[in-house]
């Protein structure tokens, strides 16, 4: 996993727009991760709320006009945010750029706040989209550009607010999706999606010492970390169940060795029952990728002490 730290470059920017979930949510004192899903020129936004006791009527009200779904004692707050929501479509186009991950994305008393890591070869591509689009009148602000401390201090950062799990699924994917069609690194890689969760193909930045299988991957670094798009439906069926549910997923790490593929999850604590839920409908939907469960942790107990896959393959 430290090879993800080489996304070296950070840029955070925040948002506090007037009316609508972000005036509710400062009016209530909410804070909560965002799930986030591009789907052609729509952003869907997603937001949770644990169900107290003791919550207003008032936020309430709120959830029943958002016509929140509660499931576990969560309300899960759906949103969608049109081009005129600066924010979103200013991470649009960071994300074209091959190397720039969303890491994360919240809400905390009406302030949308987003992080982008990227590696520091392709600052000029992140300055450009920051001159264009951030004019003087933008409602987006620059909070941070610089170092990144890496992929797994930005994942120590979010646990500072949100108890974080990570969950690790083995599988032992089709002969077919090993071809190159679905497969354009190789044998040995580790890669990160561009975002968590999505529909369509997956974009993701591959960290291997392979060389590439196919002419449309993207070079960062030479010999070292790559852009590509690829198919999989494993994957993508998961996202449609988590989508479904309205689960947030905060990061996907997905690694092939060999014939194993393993996808590592990170969602807020009290989604993990349900996350592995989703696990056990795919596994019933995808029998012959031989699914299994290997590890379910608090990342604040993992991030800088262990290695990650079993033993077996470390």
């Amino acid at each position: 996993m430290e090879q993800l730290d080489a996304l070296n470059w950070k840029l955070c920017l925040s948002s506090k727009p007037k009316g609508g979930t972000a005036e509710k949510t400062e009016k209530f004192g909410i804070e909560s991760e965002l799930g986030f899903i591009f789907e052609d020129e729509i952003t869907e936004i997603n937001l949770f709320v644990k169900k107290t006791e003791e919550m207003q009527r008032e936020m309430v009200i709120f959830l029943n006009e958002s016509k929140a779904m509660e499931m576990n004692n969560i309300y899960r707050v759906r949103s969608i945010a049109r081009k005129n929501f600066q924010l979103t479509e200013t991470a649009r186009k960071l994300l074209v750029i091959p190397s720039v991950v969303l890491s994360s994305f919240s809400i905390s008393k009406g302030q949308y706040r987003m992080e982008f890591l990227f590696h520091d070869s392709q600052i000029d591509d992140v300055s450009k989209v920051i001159l264009q689009e951030l004019m003087e009148k933008s409602d987006v602000k620059v909070e941070y550009l610089g170092p990144s401390g890496g992929f797994r201090e930005s994942i120590r950062r979010i646990t500072d607010r949100t108890k974080l799990t990570l969950i690790g699924i083995e599988t032992d994917p089709p002969e077919e999706e090993l071809k190159m069609e679905r497969n354009p690194m190789g044998t040995e890689w580790v890669r990160i999606e561009k975002t968590p969760i999505g529909r369509g193909n997956i974009n993701s930045i591959y960290f291997t010492n392979e060389k590439p299988q196919r002419e449309d991957v993207k070079e960062i670094v030479p010999g070292k970390i790559y852009y590509a798009a690829t198919e999989n439906n494993f994957i993508r069926g998961m996202d449609s169940l988590m989508s479904e549910n309205r689960i947030p997923c905060i990061s996907r790490v997905n690694i092939l060795k060999g014939r194993k593929f393993y996808v590592i999850t990170a969602v807020p604590d009290i989604f993990a029952g349900e996350y592995i839920h989703v696990a056990r409908q795919v596994a019933t939907s995808f029998d012959k990728w031989n699914l299994k469960i290997f590890r379910v942790q608090n990342i604040g107990e993992w991030i800088y002490r262990e290695k990650i896959l079993p033993s077996k393959f470390t």
